[in-house]
């Protein structure tokens, strides 16, 4: 597997973090074994996962649309909060973000979005007072907050995941970009990337670890998707593995465990 990742910082870090921690689509891939895989296909048969599409639902949505909102006798002149309306403001605001990407605020344009302390974050905070001062609030205030004096935020610019094709994977096994991966804070990955060997730890219990060398290699940490998956790393665990924690020997693997990713 091979990683690239271009960051930064607000000033050095101290130390440098060989694990890198990513949110990915490699569940997709796990999922697919009820799909009887086949070591003569490619990947071994196994189904990949879907390509990156911005503003693209993850889920299936349907076609039964939206409930009418039941509006109590009385009350039918009073349409700010129609459907049509709230629809506005929202399309408003996630405005903010589209502009966001296609100007590029942060790096390659990979990572976008309404962002403290960026212009995207300034306008949508402006508008939200304006507002405010459009329904006649007469104190509308804008608050400012300051970071500490040497204090140090990380943001990726630039990144690509890679699964490093072989044909010992299956006859026309190409290279595969998770283009769902998504690098969190903070990962540090030198500018020529890294390459190293996949190694799944389970849930990265300590009973797990014990049995598994995870030195020099890029470790698949398994986590249940959440409404807040992006959090969901299982910091401790993870910093378990950054600090050298499993097996020190290293038994032969098979094909599928020689499976490597290009950073």
């Amino acid at each position: 597997m091979t990683t690239k990742c271009k960051s930064a910082t607000a000033r050095m870090v101290r130390s440098t973090r060989v694990l890198l921690l990513l949110a990915c689509g490699l569940g997709a891939m796990a999922s697919s074994s009820a799909a009887q895989p086949s070591d003569d296909a490619p990947w071994f048969g196994v189904t990949m996962p879907p390509v990156f599409e911005p503003h693209v639902p993850p889920v299936i949505v349907g076609d039964r649309g939206v409930a009418p909102a039941v509006v109590p006798p009385g009350e039918e002149a009073f349409r700010a909060l129609t459907g049509d309306a709230l629809r506005a403001d929202l399309g408003a605001i996630v405005q903010f973000s589209r502009t966001s990407r296609e100007q590029r605020e942060l790096g390659s344009g990979q990572l976008w979005g309404r962002i403290t302390g960026f212009p995207s974050g300034h306008d949508t905070v402006s508008w939200a007072a304006r507002q405010f001062e459009d329904a006649d609030i007469d104190d509308v205030r804008r608050q400012p907050f300051y970071q500490t004096d040497g204090s140090e935020f990380w943001l990726p610019l630039s990144w690509e995941m890679r699964l490093v094709g072989d044909p010992v994977f299956g006859a026309g096994t190409q290279d595969l970009v998770l283009t769902t991966a998504m690098p969190l804070a903070p990962s540090e990955v030198p500018p020529e990337g890294l390459v190293a060997p996949l190694v799944h730890v389970g849930f990265g219990a300590a009973a797990e670890l014990a049995q598994i060398d995870v030195r020099g290699k890029v470790a698949v940490l398994h986590v249940t998707p959440q409404g807040h998956l992006v959090f969901e790393r299982g910091a401790a665990r993870a910093d378990a593995l950054r600090t050298g924690g499993g097996r020190r020997d290293q038994r032969d693997r098979s094909a599928r465990e020689r499976a490597g990713a290009r950073l």
